[in-house]
């Protein structure tokens, strides 16, 4: 077990780039400090109608998930209207933002390709301009279970806005934060194709059986 002074040195990790190497330690900070924003979500009342089907891609935590196929959302099953979204708490989502669900369950993350807003399990951090969303989605999937053991509730686990701003990250400068995620983004990318080849072999397979 670390010492309380050794939780306080700085993170030097053991695996990097060549160039990062003499670049000084990462820093932890709260992801306060690393968002503009952390926008909360909402329903607008599925009893009226005209609040749905209007032209705001609406996303919930149904439509996340954790492998690669969920890295991006540029499309959503349902929409809401502009009058249902002036009759919600839902908030609109800049491109680039890190959506995160908070609830049923923690730790479900995408980035937002197109302007969206969420419902109530969802929030979405706006990255402040030094860092980077990639990096910043990859850090909150790693950080899954430490999320899901800060959630608190009776009938389910939910994390709130306060736990989520005080909850820390390591980080290095924006240059290094962007070669590690093109690194791990590159990867999602051939795990994905993979992934498509693998469902066209199974299609293939049950044809031939059949």
């Amino acid at each position: 077990m670390r010492s309380k002074s050794d939780k306080k040195k700085p993170l030097v990790p053991r695996l990097r780039f060549p160039e990062f190497r003499e670049a000084g330690a990462w820093e932890v900070q709260t992801i306060d400090q690393l968002a503009s924003k952390i926008a909360q979500g909402g329903t607008p009342k599925t009893s009226i109608p005209k609040y749905w089907n209007g032209d705001i891609p609406w996303i919930t935590p149904a439509e996340m998930g954790e492998d690669a196929a969920h890295h991006y959302a540029e499309t959503t099953l349902r929409t809401i209207s502009r009058e249902g979204f002036e009759n919600s708490s839902t908030e609109l989502l800049p491109v680039n933002s890190v959506i995160i669900s908070s609830r049923a369950p923690i730790g479900y993350v995408t980035i937002n390709k197109i302007e969206m807003a969420t419902n109530q399990g969802c929030k979405g951090i706006v990255p402040k301009k030094n860092t980077y969303h990639e990096f910043f989605y990859f850090s909150l999937i790693v950080a899954k279970q430490r999320l899901n053991d800060l959630g608190a509730g009776a009938g389910f686990k939910e994390i709130s806005t306060s736990t989520l701003k005080a909850f820390q990250i390591s980080i290095p400068k924006h240059i290094e934060q962007q070669k590690i995620a093109h690194c791990l983004s590159s990867l999602d990318e051939v795990i994905g194709l993979e992934s498509h080849k693998l469902d066209a072999l199974k299609n293939l397979k049950k044809g031939l059986m059949q």
